[in-house]
């Protein structure tokens, strides 16, 4: 499994870099696996409509969507506790949506 990061301006143009940028040949993901918004009766509009959108843009890239839903916070497998490198709000965001792409 190869990773990827990407530096946008907002989450939806993050997920269409990465579903554009991602694969290796003519091996590609098929697959967005997406975490279930709980909040999206408590916030703006305008997330909801973002969230909304990036389902959509995977379905006119034919991928398919998964949406996650767990009743605990889902770990990051292979991040070190002690790990202190990175940027906090990346983390932050990352750990909220938990974008996860498979072959």
């Amino acid at each position: 499994m190869f990773s990827l990061t990407v530096a946008a301006p907002n989450f939806r143009a993050g997920v269409q870099s990465m579903l554009g940028l991602t694969g290796l040949g003519k091996v590609r993901p098929n697959t967005l696996v997406l975490g279930f918004k709980n909040d999206w009766q408590n916030v703006h509009d305008d997330k909801v409509d973002e969230y909304v959108n990036i389902i959509k843009d995977a379905f006119e890239l034919k991928y398919g969507v998964a949406i996650l839903r767990v009743n605990d916070n889902l770990e990051m497998a292979g991040e070190d506790e002690d790990s202190s490198s990175g940027d906090e709000e990346v983390r932050k965001m990352i750990n909220y949506y938990d974008i996860l792409s498979s072959f």
